[in-house]
């Protein structure tokens, strides 16, 4: 590798880890050049500033996620539907474990990081949507899935289950009553899932992305975390 691209590198993933842990708004060039030990006209030569250099970060943070799901979605059978589920668990803070889920809950998804969020989401839900159209339009030929427009649908279910993360993230984060909590998400899981379904006329309780155990497993890691 060369020093160039080394360097480049190394700026993009301090400027992520920055951006996670402070918040975009947070956080200065002036602050990432110190933390490299890097003169600020240095970051210059890579970026023409920190919008720029946030969209550079997040769509390699994207194309790691896009990595995992396309992983994912080998690994599964050849049914659409699993394939289908698949792809979209990589839409949401729920990749991982709950603790994993609590970290991203702290960082991406704060309530303090909505911009980080944005750019990570812009990011991301292009090249997830593509890879969710071209399943459903299996899904559609081998009569598993069924739609008047395959080509869209996978771009419109990204969109559903990356709302559905958000509003989930919104409720972990300012509800302290888990009884409450769990029946606000338990609606929203429902919700996403009977619009999941109808999009693509998969079978009733065939997309079952996220269950209510996890969310309340996230929740109480993120309350430890707090």
């Amino acid at each position: 590798m060369r020093k160039g691209d080394q360097s480049r590198r190394e700026l993009t993933a301090r400027a992520t880890a920055m951006f996670d842990e402070r918040g975009y708004e947070s956080v200065s060039m002036r602050d990432i050049a110190q933390s490299l030990n890097w003169p600020k006209s240095l970051i210059y030569y890579y970026c023409t500033g920190k919008a720029q250099l946030a969209q550079v970060a997040a769509h390699e943070c994207a194309e790691a996620v896009l990595s995992d799901a396309r992983a994912r979605v080998e690994a599964c059978p050849s049914d659409s539907r699993a394939q289908l589920e698949a792809a979209l668990s990589c839409a949401g803070f729920w990749r991982g474990d709950a603790l994993a889920a609590a970290r991203e809950l702290h960082t991406r998804y704060s309530p303090g990081n909505l911009a980080w969020r944005a750019c990570l989401r812009a990011q991301l839900a292009p090249a997830l949507g593509a890879l969710c159209n071209d399943i459903v339009a299996r899904g559609v030929q081998a009569y598993e899935l069924y739609t008047p427009f395959p080509g869209q649908m996978g771009q419109v279910a990204v969109g559903l289950t990356s709302d559905l993360a958000d509003a989930l993230a919104q409720l972990i984060c300012a509800t302290h009553d888990e009884a409450e909590l769990l029946e606000r998400a338990d609606a929203l899981l429902r919700a996403h899932r009977c619009a999941l379904e109808r999009l693509v006329e998969a079978p009733f309780g065939t997309l079952r992305l996220v269950e209510l155990e996890y969310v309340r497993d996230a929740a109480r890691a993120y309350e430890f975390k707090r």
